[in-house]
């Protein structure tokens, strides 16, 4: 297993998101939704993504998480349905990246 930590300033950063909840079972399916349909309304609107998408977890439920989807985006988005428009706050941020099967996690 190899884990990857840094520490850096990061500024605001504009996003659309979807926030919902799924049990864990579903979470893959609810990500991979969530990211289809924010790139397919990125398209749309002729955009694109500014960076990697993210997923921001609410709680530890795992039969009810609450779960939030998105993209960074250049600027402020219009909302669209369930696609909503916010930010990341900037600030201090650590940032991990594992590399490695979810199989080996511990």
């Amino acid at each position: 297993m190899r884990l990857d930590l840094e520490l850096s300033e990061q500024e605001e950063q504009p996003v659309l998101y979807i926030r919902t909840r799924t049990a864990l079972s579903g979470l893959p399916k609810v990500i991979g939704n969530a990211y289809g349909a924010i790139i397919n309304y990125l398209t749309e609107i002729g955009e694109q993504p500014a960076d990697a998408p993210y997923t921001a977890y609410y709680n530890l439920d795992m039969q009810d998480l609450d779960v939030e989807m998105g993209f960074p985006v250049r600027g402020r988005l219009p909302e669209r349905g369930e696609i909503k428009s916010g930010a990341i706050p900037g600030g201090k941020v650590v940032s991990c990246m594992y590399k490695g099967s979810y199989t080996q996690m511990q």
